[in-house]
């Protein structure tokens, strides 16, 4: 039996492992191809998958769950460089938006089959849960890795490959800063009121159990997010707009959620507030491949960079949050970080290539 403590790091552990290694992911895309890049972080999620369910101690799942955490982070990027390498201009957005989807969608699905169907039909037992994934995964990486049409290389794009040159060139690149700094107020939003909205309402003095679907209402929004609002900025063709609009009334709404204590209201603030953070994120994504300064052979490289960003600040924002509440019961030194990441969200975006 593992102590909250434990449990705690076990949880972590994915999450540092897709903060370390996603950016190193986005190199290894770049160097390798999707098809390869793919076929690597296939082997790892699903073998150190199964091998979770498989642990005997709390080492073993410890370092299994970072391993499989590794392999999430050489997925992403892969993403980045297919919607790089398949889609036009004016479909990127769309495209971003529907991965970035599909992934919310999937911890949906996996979260109610596991409840619903999975632990009844092993007797409860978790560990045939972890195999089962672990085989599902299997056969997805091998229906990928057949399907998957990548451009050929060609000697110009191996030219064009990541080095420690180009590292200077996406690292001295103010839009990529400005990106980072706007997916990292995204992530940082996201997470931070998913886990502690109990902290907020209750701050508030809402306690009716009926407020903790706001977590899922803020998912909601996000997850409609990622599809609406990047597809009408494929129509119109004026991304740095949407960063700029999305970066100000997210910010305007946290200050909002501050000041308003009727929980009809709160409903309507945060299902927009996830609503824009479901926007930036892919918005972010999609606008990093599309910077004509940089060669579109980097699109793994600049990904994973960004998705660094946006990991981190959901363990930042985690450790700050956990740090302001062991202090203080107040939740608005909690919201006053996010508002502070959200006017310098707003400020980086105005500087934006239009």
């Amino acid at each position: 039996m593992l102590d909250p403590f434990q449990v705690s790091l076990i949880y972590s552990a994915p999450l540092l492992a897709f903060v370390i290694f996603v950016f190193i992911g986005g190199i290894i895309t770049d160097k390798l191809g999707v098809r390869n890049a793919t076929m690597l972080s296939g082997i790892l999620i699903t073998s150190f998958g199964m091998l979770r369910g498989l642990s005997g101690g709390f080492l073993f799942l410890l370092i299994t769950s970072f391993i499989f955490g590794i392999g999430g982070g050489l997925l992403y990027p892969n993403l980045g460089k297919i919607v790089a390498d398949w889609f036009e201009d004016k479909k990127k957005g769309t495209a971003t938006g529907i991965y970035l989807m599909a992934g919310g969608l999937g911890q949906v699905f996996s979260l109610s089959i596991t409840a619903a169907i999975l632990l009844p039909l092993f007797q409860n037992n978790w560990r045939l849960c972890f195999v089962f994934y672990g085989f599902f995964c299997l056969i997805i990486t091998i229906l990928g890795i057949f399907t998957l049409k990548t451009k050929e290389a060609t000697n110009n794009s191996q030219q064009k490959s990541f080095s420690l040159g180009k590292m200077k060139q996406i690292l001295g690149n103010k839009y990529i800063i400005g990106l980072c700094v706007i997916i990292f107020f995204g992530f940082s939003v996201f997470m931070g009121l998913t886990n502690y909205m109990g902290d907020l309402l209750a701050d508030k003095g809402l306690g009716d159990p009926v407020y903790v679907y706001l977590a899922s209402i803020l998912s909601l929004g996000l997850t409609i997010g990622n599809v609406t609002l990047p597809l009408l900025s494929d129509i119109v063709k004026k991304r740095r707009i949407f960063l700029i609009c999305c970066s100000s009334i997210a910010f305007c709404l946290l200050i909002l959620i501050q000041l308003i204590n009727i929980g009809e209201f709160l409903w309507v603030l945060i299902f927009f507030l996830g609503l824009m953070q479901g926007t930036l994120i892919p918005l972010c994504l999609t606008v990093s491949i599309e910077i004509k300064t940089l060669p579109e052979e980097l699109a793994g490289s600049v990904s994973g960079l960004l998705l660094t960003f946006g990991f981190l600040g959901n363990l930042t924002v985690t450790l700050i949050f956990g740090v302001i509440l062991s202090y203080s019961t107040v939740f608005f030194f909690c919201l006053l970080y996010l508002i502070c990441l959200g006017i310098a969200s707003f400020i980086v975006s105005l500087f934006q290539e239009k």
